[in-house]
């Protein structure tokens, strides 16, 4: 399942002996496999689950070594190990549902310890409602805690059955899409009602380069004007390993000025990150539009040769530093969300 430098890794990988008594972060996968195989409602789950969540297991902690701090702790693993979990599983051509449901599972396998206490716990119940299998995230969560020797094992197990309840208790309901946008935006009561008269709509492309978001907005684009970051660094004669701070500067005005004239447009960028898609959706958001995101996915092997047939490849150096910090749009960020695959 790991790649040989991924599993190295992890068993040199040391833990704060306070909470894994069991040593190296590779005993402790080991031993977390081993109580999710022995849970019974993880024995009764359909075929497909099992495989997600012993995918989900094998990956959970695997940017440890990577976020391992002097004092052994490793802040932020869950959230980079669902990146690194997502490079590893497109480049294996593992299914592009059942992956995400494996990334989100990482991506979030921290947070049923926690919950209870969190001074935002109903923010975080009601995203994982909208992005994630709370069911799934729950064996996981069980199996992280039995895998390992601890004192406070009993009390991290009450903790995921409060969580579980809290799940079932809170699930996702808002009263519309912009009343969502605007809870996971600024807070507040899930269940307010929130007025908005959309000055424009933008549709907001996500996805590598060469996966076809300029195949989408010929189809599906209407004949919008597009801002196109593409194109702009051809108008600059900026290289896509140079400096990008020209070129996103032109965008950005360009956005501007179609928002000041309430006018709809496409912004086509590969917005691989949730950091950089924010940027670019604070800007629609304070002029008051209506935000689509389309997120656009080929296999590998197809994005590499449409990208060597390109007149300016992007060099491969720059796609595999997207592929590491790549995180795909989710319902908390924008009013509609659509996959093209």
């Amino acid at each position: 399942m790991l790649k040989p430098e991924w599993e190295r890794a992890l068993q040199q990988c040391p833990q704060n002996p306070k909470h894994h008594g069991e040593g190296d972060v590779w005993t402790h996968t080991l031993m977390v496999l081993e109580a999710l195989q022995a849970d019974p409602d993880f024995q009764a789950l359909a075929e497909e689950d099992r495989g997600i969540l012993t995918r989900a297991a094998w990956l959970h902690d695997v940017a440890k070594p990577l976020c391992l701090q002097p004092d052994l702790s490793c802040p932020g693993h869950a959230r980079k190990g669902s990146q690194m979990a997502r490079q590893l599983l497109y480049e294996a051509d593992y299914p592009w549902r059942q992956r995400e449901t494996v990334c989100q599972l990482i991506r979030y396998h921290m947070v049923p310890y926690r919950l209870v206490d969190a001074p935002d716990w109903q923010r975080q119940i009601l995203a994982m409602g909208l992005n994630a299998r709370c069911d799934l995230l729950t064996l996981l969560a069980r199996a992280d805690a039995r895998g390992r020797i601890c004192r406070d094992q009993q009390g991290l197990l009450d903790q995921i059955e409060l969580f579980a309840q809290l799940a079932a208790e809170n699930p996702p309901r808002f009263a519309d899409d912009h009343s969502r946008v605007t809870y996971f935006r600024r807070g507040g009561d899930p269940e307010r009602v929130v007025y908005h008269q959309p000055r424009c709509r933008v549709t907001v492309m996500s996805g590598l380069p060469a996966a076809g978001k300029d195949h989408w907005i010929a189809r599906h684009g209407d004949g919008l004007p597009v801002v196109s970051l593409d194109g702009l660094r051809e108008e600059l004669e900026v290289p896509p390993n140079g400096d990008q701070g020209a070129v996103i500067q032109a965008a950005r005005e360009q956005a501007r000025a179609h928002l000041r004239a309430g006018r709809d447009f496409i912004w086509n960028a590969t917005n691989l990150s949730a950091q950089l898609r924010q940027r670019t959706l604070d800007l629609c958001f304070d002029y008051e539009a209506d935000v689509r995101l389309v997120y656009v996915e080929a296999p590998l092997a197809e994005i590499e040769r449409r990208n060597q047939a390109r007149s300016r490849p992007v060099p491969a150096g720059v796609v595999e530093r997207m592929l590491r910090r790549w995180e795909l749009p989710d319902r908390c960020e924008a009013h509609e969300l659509i996959q093209s695959l």
